[in-house]
Formats: structure tokens, C-alpha cells, sequence
């Protein structure tokens, strides 16, 4: 199901896209969000600071 879902995307142009894109990046920043509200800084690379803005990224275990 999910293979026929994806294999959909390559057909989409325009709004379409933008909507599958606008919704695949809230759910990446939800994801993020809950990691570091879970398991705060020491298990996440911050790229930047709070004055200017910065990007969150989850470090790998070990």
C-alpha cells in the first residue's frame, strides 16, 4: 500500500506538491521537537542559536 502511495508522488506538479511537501516537514518537526522535549540537548546537535535561529538535529545512540 504505502509503495503505491509514494510511487503517486512522482506524478504530482504545482500545489499538490507543495501540499505532500508542507506536511512530510511538519512531521519531521514534530518528530524533532518531541526527541528534544524527550531527551533534551545532550542527545541533540544544535547548528545555530536562539538570536539568529538554529536547526535541531537527533544525535545517534552511542
Amino acid at each position: 500500500m504505502l509503495a503505491r502511495e509514494l510511487g503517486r508522488l512522482g506524478g504530482l506538479r504545482g500545489a499538490g506538491l507543495k501540499a505532500v511537501e508542507d506536511l512530510a516537514d511538519a512531521h519531521v518537526c514534530a518528530y524533532v521537537g518531541l526527541w528534544w522535549w524527550a531527551h533534551g540537548p545532550a542527545a541533540t546537535l544544535v547548528a545555530g542559536d536562539e538570536g539568529t535561529g538554529a536547526i535541531l538535529v537527533p544525535r545517534p545512540p552511542g
